[in-house]
């Protein structure tokens, strides 16, 4: 007690011990466990930072769900896009053969057919014999015509590996189909490409020749391909009647395919009025150090992979 009594008149301030027996202080327990507004306060903050983790992670599990419905709707989209590519081809390649081995042996028997009768009629001395000449010079035009028509259809024409070769002899073809002018022109190198993707620029090319002559009456049709360090571009332009835009795009499915052919490969598809008359097609494919490289495609798919698979990590941004 005596020590006690000295440490309170040494500090008389501390009002808060109390001694139990001899020499053993006690705190104010009861003080320090007391509910207060600082408790409540704390408890409240837990709570509520409970109820924001919550939601964060209900909103991230609803994102990634999210992106991946996006991602599989691209997926799909992509093989869309490739049957109805693969559909067309084969339809294309359905009409040559036809072409070749039906209306092709047809107009062959007719010619065959005439060149008797022609002979016949000569040998009477008949003054109809000219005009059968004439009819069999007819039929044979038309099984030129056919011939080379069947060999558009088939795409027999595409050979090698080489983009510029291949074009250079598309503007040849044109030419000796059609009796047009058409060139073809090269700025610059051509990178080394997978075969996809020279075969779906050929074949955008070929699409747009065809729709100069078929649809713009063009006399001159010019091919030409450029490249920079940020680009690849394929450009045809006619001096045919200008483009407009279709009032049924319906109607019009040589463009839809020239477009979804384009996005296959990562390239943007384009078709407008030329302001010096006619019309200009462009197919351009970024590059990236010298690759070729777009947003959703990784750069060894385009020039040394498997063309049209998606890349994972910017799926989103594919066409």
């Amino acid at each position: 007690m005596q020590v006690a009594e000295q440490h309170h008149a040494a500090h008389p301030d501390h009002g808060s011990i109390h001694l139990v027996g001899e020499g053993l202080p006690k705190f104010g327990v009861e003080r320090l466990t007391r509910p207060g507004p600082e408790t409540n306060s704390c408890a409240e903050v837990a709570s509520k930072a409970i109820g924001v983790v919550t939601r964060v992670e209900q909103r991230t599990a609803d994102l990634k769900a999210a992106n991946q419905k996006l991602q599989d709707m691209l997926k799909e989209r992509k093989r869309l896009e490739n049957e109805l590519l693969d559909i067309a081809e084969q339809e294309r390649q359905r009409i040559g053969f036809d072409l070749h081995d039906d209306l092709g042996q047809k107009l062959a028997g007719m010619s065959l057919m005439i060149k008797g009768l022609e002979q016949r009629l000569a040998h009477d001395k008949h003054p109809a014999a000219s005009e059968a000449g004439k009819i069999r010079a007819l039929i044979d035009e038309a099984i030129h015509h056919t011939h080379n028509l069947a060999h558009q259809f088939s795409s027999f024409d595409i050979n090698g590996d080489d983009l510029s070769g291949m074009l250079k002899e598309l503007a040849a073809n044109v030419e000796k189909m059609f009796s047009i002018c058409c060139v073809f022109t090269l700025k610059g190198d051509v990178p080394a490409l997978r075969g996809e993707v020279m075969f779906q620029l050929y074949k955008i090319a070929q699409e747009a020749t065809s729709n100069a002559i078929k649809h713009g009456t063009a006399t001159r049709v010019a091919i030409s391909v450029s490249r920079s360090p940020d680009k690849l571009v394929l450009t045809v332009k006619n001096d045919g009647v200008p483009f407009s835009t279709p009032s049924d795009p319906k109607k019009r499915m040589g463009l839809r395919i020239m477009n979804y052919r384009a996005s296959t490969i990562g390239a943007l598809f384009e078709i407008r009025a030329d302001h010096k008359g006619g019309t200009l097609v462009t197919c351009t494919v970024p590059m990236k150090n010298g690759g070729l490289t777009q947003p959703g495609f990784d750069h060894e798919e385009l020039v040394g992979g498997n063309v049209g698979r998606l890349n994972p990590e910017s799926r989103q941004h594919a066409p």
